[in-house]
């Protein structure tokens, strides 16, 4: 069950990622990406999509929005409602990916940060991004933040130690068995081209997220380079929308809006 294989790093999570230098490099790059093209978020109806724990919710509910957080992870939403509990723009609800049709609202935003949709096939994200069409209000933007096929940074580290099938693993259609902190979970990788099939949207953006900075597994060798990562921040920034680099990212933003 995907529940049950993130609510063991709830309450790690932010440790591990949030509140690292990457993970704070990245969060900014896709933050940037929103606020470019979202110009205010006061009064915007957001559906959150795979909340975590509650990083961005916090963030869109402080400008004003409207959100309701979902995630598949009772923890996770748990540490979630902690964190937004202040914000009375803000609530949250444990919700299956797969089940957004049964939501009776519209939203001028859906919201998937970080790699949450990689947990569908390919033919079950395109399902997902068609429902959330359903969802979205005249004009609404579905953003979503996806890890690609050919990551750069992964392909390279895994050479370097000696690893080639470990540095191709993401070339696939088929699930790889990812590690989240000690259990496997079925992940499918995504490039951007599967949403050119799309005739109901129009696409307004596509950004590489961590094309410079490096991925969060590779904490350890910069915690203490704060101004590497700052330099790999401010390359990674010159690279919004640019679609061509986005595949080989560690994740990259898509933005669509609804025809």
């Amino acid at each position: 069950m995907v529940n049950t294989d993130f609510d063991h790093i709830a309450h790690q999570y932010d440790n591990d990622f949030s509140n690292t230098l990457i993970g704070k490099a990245q969060r900014n790059l896709v933050w940037n990406i929103l606020k470019n093209n979202i110009k205010t978020f006061k009064g915007l109806d957001v559906l959150e999509i795979n909340c975590g724990t509650g990083i961005d919710a916090e963030m869109l509910a402080s400008e004003g929005a409207n959100i309701l957080a979902t995630d598949i992870s009772s923890e996770m939403i748990n540490v979630t409602k902690d964190l937004i509990s202040k914000y009375t723009n803000a609530s949250t609800q444990v919700l299956d990916i797969r089940n957004i049709h049964e939501l009776n609202t519209t939203y001028d935003l859906v919201f998937s940060n970080f790699g949450g949709l990689n947990c569908l096939n390919e033919q079950d994200l395109l399902t997902f991004v068609n429902q959330s069409h359903e969802l979205l209000k005249p004009n609404g933007n579905l953003v979503l933040v996806i890890m690609p096929k050919y990551t750069i940074w992964e392909s390279l580290y895994f050479l370097a130690k000696l690893s080639p099938r470990k540095a191709v693993r993401r070339w696939t259609k088929k699930e790889v068995m990812a590690n989240v902190e000690g259990r496997s979970v079925a992940t499918y990788y995504h490039n951007p081209n599967i949403f050119n099939q799309l005739n109901n949207y129009a696409i307004l953006s596509v950004s590489p997220v961590g094309l410079f900075i490096p991925p969060s597994y590779l904490e350890n060798r910069f915690r203490n380079r704060p101004k590497k990562i700052e330099k790999y921040f401010q390359k990674d920034l010159s690279k919004t929308g640019k679609k061509n680099w986005a595949k080989f990212a560690d994740h990259y933003c898509i933005v669509l809006n609804k025809k």
